[in-house]
């Protein structure tokens, strides 16, 4: 009895492994040969599909690429495009590929999730995108004809007006936003190619708010400015340049009659343009005269420019603003009393023949240097005229060539700057004691054109001098 009972426990156990066998079987079988869950091809489900019922699924909810663009006041359709020409891609090799991946996987993997796999398409990518950007200029140029009858949005608007500060309301318009709805289309397109896409064309809205700006330019024009050039400086209240204009998302549009204006007189106070001659009393008592053509003392400020300069260095909020915009291509002077305004402010009288430099403050001497200037045994005598200091610097490493054509490299402690040519007042300790302030020496032992000061004085010089000082060169060199 024992033993039958054995015998058909076992026959039960063999018949529940075969069950369940055949089970497994049909299982492996069911999934090598249906699409996992979660497999689409371009938004199709085919998931628990065999190859067959996948390829009947997909062609009948194949949908050709279009788009609507409804607007949204009146639910209108704004355009519309249907895709006709974009080739379908070889959709049932790429299934029966995927078939045969999922076989493979499932020797080793029980892991279904279909993200491992390459994405299934029914469209080819590159030939809808190629048809999109064919289509955005037509699209695009029929958007804004729509938009040509339709309201533009108004931002706010800062006015000035009389000195005084209001702001404009915003109002809003009905103008598509042209580019934001050529994008949207595209976007969703490429996203969703086997779909009929439907949108609604976004509208220009209001950007930008006033009101900062507005408080802003309200606490500007109570302020005072001072501008500056060579030396020369005016200070005035802002509310007298600007006056009247407006300030938009686009940027300020300010009336510039008033800074034309300040501009026109700080020309006419400061500026030395438009003389034949110039004649000099030097600090010695001793007259001399050149022509306009030397120098670069004469300058005067571009008014347009300098203008524009001007209120463009308030408005960003600068209360000192140093001039940038001159006028010397034709380096002249114009003023009769030019060489009171030289004689009574501080400057620099460059003596050639005696070799000597004069540092001219408060009307007296308060430095004399013997000097050694340019040699004219090549013609590179320093040149006489009315020049500026153009800037300061310490130290500096000259270059340059020798009367013999070598090239020199020298270290200059200290220089200051005349003309853009490379005309400097500086610091020489290579030149000989006995050379400097020794007319007789520079012929043959001259400079290549600059002023050389022996070190010491140089240093004094240096600490005493200021950036669009006078210099006057005269003399025989």
């Amino acid at each position: 009895m024992q033993i039958n009972k054995k015998r058909k426990l076992a026959w039960r156990l063999g018949i529940a492994c075969l069950i369940l066998g055949i089970l497994v079987i049909q299982q492996l079988y069911y999934q090598s040969t249906h699409f996992w869950t979660n497999t689409t091809i371009d938004n199709i489900n085919i998931s628990h599909l065999n190859y067959q019922e996948a390829v009947k699924k997909i062609e009948k909810q194949r949908v050709t690429p279009s788009y609507t663009i409804n607007d949204l006041q009146n639910k209108k359709v704004l355009a519309s495009k249907k895709f006709n020409n974009i080739p379908v891609t070889d959709y049932e090799t790429q299934l029966k590929y995927r078939l045969t991946e999922q076989r493979n996987r499932l020797w080793w993997s029980i892991n279904h999730n279909t993200k491992q796999f390459k994405a299934l398409t029914l469209y080819k990518k590159s030939a809808l995108l190629s048809a999109i950007k064919t289509d955005q200029p037509s699209l695009q140029k029929h958007l804004e004809a729509i938009n040509a009858s339709r309201t533009m949005p108004q931002n706010e608007k800062v006015m000035i007006q009389d000195g005084k500060v209001s702001l404009s309301s915003a109002h809003s318009g009905n103008q598509i936003s042209v580019n934001q709805t050529v994008e949207k289309v595209s976007d969703k397109l490429l996203n969703t190619p086997n779909k009929h896409v439907e949108i609604t064309a976004p509208l220009l809205s209001e950007t930008w708010s006033g009101k900062t700006t507005a408080k802003k330019i309200r606490l500007l024009l109570k302020k005072q400015f001072t501008f500056r050039a060579k030396g020369h400086q005016i200070t005035g209240q802002v509310s007298d340049l600007i006056e009247n204009g407006t300030i938009s998302k686009d940027g300020p549009s300010i009336d510039l009659k008033p800074a034309y204006k300040f501009i026109k007189r700080f020309n006419h106070k400061y500026t030395l343009s438009g003389a034949q001659n110039l004649t000099f009393t030097t600090v010695q008592g001793k007259q001399v005269s050149f022509s306009n053509a030397e120098g670069t003392l004469g300058w005067s400020l571009n008014t347009d420019s300098e203008a524009q300069h001007l209120i463009q260095s308030l408005l960003a909020g600068k209360n000192n603003v140093s001039a940038k915009n001159f006028n010397q291509a034709n380096q002249t002077l114009n003023q009769k009393n030019w060489h009171k305004k030289i004689a009574n402010s501080d400057h620099i009288e460059i003596d050639l023949t005696h070799e000597r430099l004069y540092l001219v403050q408060n009307q007296t001497v308060a430095q004399k240097i013997r000097i050694n200037t340019g040699s004219p045994k090549i013609n590179i005598a320093t040149p006489t005229g009315a020049y500026f200091i153009k800037f300061k610097i310490a130290p500096i490493t000259m270059r340059g060539y020798e009367k013999n054509g070598e090239p020199y490299k020298s270290y200059v402690p200290q220089a200051d700057n005349l003309t853009d040519d490379g005309i400097f007042i500086h610091s020489a300790p290579w030149v000989q004691a006995s050379v400097f302030g020794n007319p007789s020496q520079r012929y043959n032992h001259g400079s290549n054109g600059c002023i050389n000061v022996p070190p010491k004085d140089m240093v004094k010089l240096y600490q005493k001098t200021t950036v669009d000082e006078p210099v006057i060169i005269y003399g025989q060199g």
